[in-house]
């Protein structure tokens, strides 16, 4: 008997039938094991009720506004509050007798030092660790609602600018000493990636000015509309700008694109209703035009003239990757990735049931996405590939998560409690979540490691392999069949 068992053919039948075990087990276990419950790193101290929080560059300290009894036109009433991360230490509380705040505007500088924050009239400035006030200039979101300061990319200057007093000021951020007063300089400003020059808006159209110098370097005219945005390329060979028209019922904006070195108009990209703000990506080819969130054109700059690309419904809330060429955002209650340059939709997440717009988040890195769910619980595995994962709520009630989700993968990393709000720092390394109880929590995100796309593989490949040996077995077996079948 035992002679028969170690046949070489029925070795192979035993080792056949041990594969197709092995491939139906893999998954079952996938499908039925969910992602793990990953726990907070921290609760954040004095964080009840913050508003739109923003990170420093390298993930380091995190802001936000601690909202008062007053929220109006879009700000908040309350102190700013810095935080570092991931340890969760309050560093600082910041402006605490101001009445409104524009959480929008606020900016941590590149070395991750300082932090600005905007007012209806003023700007200010301040050191993140010691929670000093360096500067208090003229300014505000009152007549502009971005651009009214600026960081030079070395983090070593402030840029300042003020519609109403007609100056742009800029400071050392070490000290918060004003270097320089231009006079006759009106926000939207912005440094160029070589932090030598400044461009402002002014009466007679755009201004460049030397840094060291304080002087006036080059111009060109526009006609009578006031500057909403400006934006240099990643390379510094062009500038973008957004001119309001007033007077035209709603109002219009042309987006105008200019070669820096030369000058030279390239063209007139787009008449849009608002555009508020540009994004360059990172090799100067992509330029996005935006309205709070709202993407409202693309274009490809790298062609002459620039070629205008297909982007999503200017409804939708779409986040940017800093390559430029990558976009995760929400839209029709479905969360998704956009691709710019080939005017369509690279990835959707149909199994995903979120709730709302600002439920889907892209980190900076455009490596991990954040999902909250109105669904039942996250039921794991191939859920994600065959079919969703649970059905909206009814009028508030039901059982919902946040999910983390590989970009590279399509994996779910983990699963969290659910967050009314949340954000990725830059980096994607940690999560951010307003919960239930209003306070903010900090989550490390699982990196994607060999085993984590070993998980999801595995199971998919086999299925793959239970069908394909499945096949074959059936066949060897009608061939056994037909070759051992009477005869007749």
């Amino acid at each position: 008997m035992w002679i028969r068992l170690l046949r070489p053919r029925t070795l192979a039948k035993f080792a056949l039938l041990a594969l197709i075990l092995m491939a139906a087990c893999s998954v079952v276990l996938e499908l039925a094991t969910p992602a793990p419950l990953l726990p907070p790193l921290v609760t954040l101290a004095e964080s009840r009720g913050l508003a739109l929080p923003a990170f420093a560059p390298d993930g380091s300290a995190m802001a936000a506004v601690a909202r008062g009894t007053g929220e109006r036109a879009g700000g908040v009433r309350g102190p700013v509050r810095v935080w570092s991360l991931p340890d969760g230490e309050l560093l600082a509380t910041l402006v605490p007798d101001w009445d409104f705040v524009a959480p929008w505007t606020m900016r941590f500088s590149p070395d991750g030092r300082h932090l600005a924050v905007e007012s209806r009239e003023r700007i200010g400035l301040w050191h993140v660790r010691t929670g000093q006030e360096l500067a208090l200039l003229p300014g505000g979101c009152k007549t502009n609602y971005w651009g009214n300061f600026h960081f030079s990319p070395d983090g070593k200057l402030f840029a300042a600018g003020s519609a109403k007093a007609k100056q742009v000021t800029v400071c050392d951020t070490s000290t918060g000493k004003a270097l320089l007063t231009l006079d006759g300089a009106l926000p939207p400003l912005e440094f160029a990636p070589d932090g030598l020059t400044l461009a402002t808006a002014a009466d007679e159209g755009v201004q460049y000015w030397g840094v060291t110098t304080g002087k006036k370097t080059g111009s060109f005219g526009l006609e009578a509309a006031s500057l909403r945005s400006l934006a240099f390329s990643p390379n510094g060979q062009l500038l973008a700008i957004a001119q309001h028209w007033s007077g035209l019922g709603r109002g219009l904006d042309e987006v105008r694109l200019y070669d820096v070195p030369s000058g030279k108009e390239l063209g007139v990209l787009i008449k849009s209703a608002t555009v508020f703000q540009f994004q360059f990506a990172a090799d100067s080819t992509v330029l996005l035009a935006w309205d709070f969130g709202k993407l409202q054109a693309a274009w490809d700059v790298a062609k002459r003239p620039p070629q205008l690309l297909a982007v999503p419904s200017s409804q939708a809330v779409w986040y940017d990757a800093p390559d430029g060429k990558l976009l995760g955002g929400w839209q029709n209650g479905i969360p998704g990735v956009w691709d710019p340059t080939r005017g369509r939709q690279k990835a959707d997440f149909t199994e995903f049931n979120v709730g709302r717009e600002y439920s889907f988040v892209l980190s900076r890195n455009g490596q991990t996405l954040a999902a909250r769910t109105t669904g039942p619980p996250h039921a794991g595995g191939l859920a994600q590939l065959f079919g969703p994962r649970g059905t909206p709520e009814s009028k508030g009630q039901g059982h919902g998560e946040t999910l983390l989700i590989s970009m590279a993968t399509g994996a779910v990393l983990a699963r969290m409690e659910l967050s009314l709000d949340g954000s990725l720092t830059p980096d994607g390394t940690l999560y951010v979540g307003e919960v239930r109880d209003q306070a903010l929590r900090v989550w490390a995100v699982p990196k994607v490691t060999f085993f984590t796309v070993l998980r999801l593989r595995l199971a998919v490949f086999g299925m793959l392999v239970f069908l394909g040996l499945a096949w074959l077995l059936v066949s060897w077996l009608r061939s056994r069949r037909a070759e051992f079948g009477p005869r007749a």
